[in-house]
């Protein structure tokens, strides 16, 4: 049975009162700096998916905003630059250094989004690790997510 990305928007799906607090949770916990907002999302789904970690990047690289492992949030904001480069079918051969902080790791457990936000940086990079069959939603729910807020909000 998958999670369905759309519980995480919508106050009516929770099934139960555990789910609707962390939805409740979720709609208090904000920000009005874009950079906390932006921490926010990757958590909540981080935290939702039980990923290893979540990083939004720049294509060098350069951590915007993250969840999770800082070790693992390292070794994938280093790999983003071959990643991108890298058709997901061969994702092994850019895993090199990944494998050393993450042993057990496959391409199967990594997802990624390239992002263009008009106005911003001409790409930004979306990348989930970890072992779960919602791994892509996921990162699709946040990487619209991104979107909303970097259009919406100033630095």
């Amino acid at each position: 049975m998958g999670t369905d990305p759309d519980r995480w928007d919508d106050e009516s799906s929770a099934e139960s009162t555990g789910e609707y607090e962390e939805w409740s949770e979720r709609r208090i916990h904000r920000s009005d700096s874009r950079q906390e907002a932006l921490g926010y999302q990757l958590e909540h789904v981080q935290q939702q998916l039980a990923l290893q970690a979540m990083v939004l990047c720049d294509d060098f690289g350069e951590v915007v905003a993250s969840a999770g492992s800082r070790r693992v949030i390292d070794g994938l904001s280093a790999q983003i630059p071959w990643l991108i480069s890298t058709p997901p079918a061969l994702f092994g051969r850019s895993l090199g250094y990944m494998w050393e902080v993450c042993p057990d790791i496959d391409e199967e457990q990594i997802a990624l989004c390239t992002l263009s936000v008009q106005g911003e940086h001409p790409l930004l990079v979306l990348c989930g690790i970890g072992d779960t069959a919602d791994l892509d939603e996921g990162v699709a729910h946040v990487a619209r997510g991104v979107d909303r807020i970097i259009r919406t909000m100033r630095n």
